[in-house]
């Protein structure tokens, strides 16, 4: 049982290690023209950088939890070319992407219960 929970404590420690951006950016996704932002993990402390159409901002990664937001502001979305790459990197080299972004208005929708 204690090898069960020290496997899962390293399995969790080494996801937020590794740099990457929340669920909903991925391929084929739409920023929010009026303040397109990104976020997710890193190292703690470490300094991210985020690229898309030209524009880029840093952000530091919390050294409580290593969660990052940058914003890129709303020139990121002028003159838009088709298939724009959303790249983030930090400062030990790692990189990720998506790839098709656009630029658009987003809604988030949710529903109420009849009960």
């Amino acid at each position: 049982m204690t090898m069960l929970l020290l496997m899962c404590w390293l399995a969790e420690v080494a996801l937020v290690e590794a740099l990457n951006m929340t669920h909903l950016f991925s391929d084929n996704m739409v920023l929010d023209f009026r303040e397109p932002a990104v976020h997710g993990y890193a190292k703690p402390g470490a300094t991210v950088t985020a690229s898309f159409n030209g524009a880029t901002a840093h952000a530091t990664a919390s050294a409580a939890d290593g969660s990052w937001r940058v914003v890129l502001g709303a020139s990121a979305c002028e003159g838009m070319p088709r298939n724009a790459v959303l790249s983030v990197s930090e400062e030990a080299g790692s990189t990720v992407s998506a790839k098709n972004v656009a630029c658009g208005q987003v809604f988030v929708c949710t529903g109420q219960s009849s009960a």
